[in-house]
């Protein structure tokens, strides 16, 4: 011990100024004096060599030691949590590139004075939740939202898709890639519930010999080049409507068969037989059964 109060063993020298030091000689460790004072040892210098390490904690709650070229800090046998108290920053990169800090009530995660982004790489995911609720990934070319594994949304450009995280293959598609530049269009939400297949839609001929479809409510110019023919089955929702009209004809006419009757005199034909024929039918209610009915009529013929 030299006139300082220092102890030497080797290379490590600790500081004790005011306790006395206690060498286990069962143990070989080197430990506070039972005079009770709380003050700590102070590290003066020493090298730990690669396997050996520095418990900290009568129960080893925390130790340290190199191995392979690598820092280690470990829990050790004493359990419990690592506690940064309020306030304290834990810095990462010799730029202090990464900051994680918390005020008493958020955890804060910001950059520091060193440049750069907080980067997450392709394929890591980022978990959300114990129940991993929401679980954000990015693939390499797209951000994937998903719920414990199953993909729920996915953006990419323009485009965002969502999926029912039973059966990732039944998705929504919504794609801005037709919008003017510098513009912005706004779908807005009334006080109701909206049926998506109530909003027309233009469909080319579908040609003679096919069914028209009814998923939803739609308008169908028809092109006749001889005589030819249609289907047309019950409506799949109250209020869907559906518009015909004989665009160009060529030769002969077009003749729709309905699955109801669009009228009250009980006709189910239509004939479209020239230019300009139009008809718009609207899905009605019968005895709690869909059916066309004939909102209005410009010169088909009805049979």
């Amino acid at each position: 011990m030299d006139p300082r109060g220092r102890v030497y063993f080797g290379d490590l020298t600790v500081a004790r100024p005011t306790d006395t030091l206690v060498v286990d000689t069962v143990t070989g460790s080197l430990q506070r004096s039972t005079n009770g004072s709380a003050a700590a040892y102070a590290w003066i210098g020493g090298t730990l060599l690669d396997n050996e390490a520095f418990p900290i904690g009568t129960s080893i709650d925390v130790n340290i030691s190199a191995i392979g070229g690598n820092a280690l800090i470990e829990q050790g046998a004493g359990g419990g949590s690592w506690v940064f108290v309020d306030s304290l920053t834990v810095a990462w990169g010799t730029g202090l590139d990464v900051l994680f800090d918390t005020d008493g009530t958020d955890l804060n995660i910001g950059q520091g004075a060193g440049a750069g982004d907080l980067t997450f790489l392709d394929s890591l995911p980022v978990n959300f939740g114990t129940g991993k609720d929401l679980i954000i990934t990015a693939d390499g070319t797209n951000v994937v939202f998903s719920n414990t594994g199953a993909s729920v949304a996915l953006w990419h450009d323009d485009v965002m898709v969502f999926a029912d995280p039973a059966d990732t293959t039944r998705r929504m598609r919504i794609d801005v890639g037709a919008v003017s530049a510098a513009t912005t269009r706004v779908i807005t939400q009334p006080d109701s519930d909206v049926l998506l297949a109530s909003v027309s839609r233009i469909i080319a001929d579908v040609g003679t010999g096919v069914a028209i479809p009814v998923t939803t409510s739609l308008a169908m110019p028809i092109t006749s080049a001889a005589a030819e023919t249609n289907t047309l089955a019950i409506p799949t929702f109250l209020g869907q409507r559906m518009f015909l009209t004989m665009d160009v004809q060529a030769v002969g006419a077009r003749v729709v068969t309905v699955a109801t009757d669009i009228n009250v005199g009980g006709d189910n034909i239509m004939t479209f037989g020239a230019v300009r024929d139009t008809i718009e039918l609207v899905a009605i209610q019968l005895a709690g059964a869909l059916a066309w009915e004939v909102a209005w009529n410009n010169n088909v013929a009805l049979s």
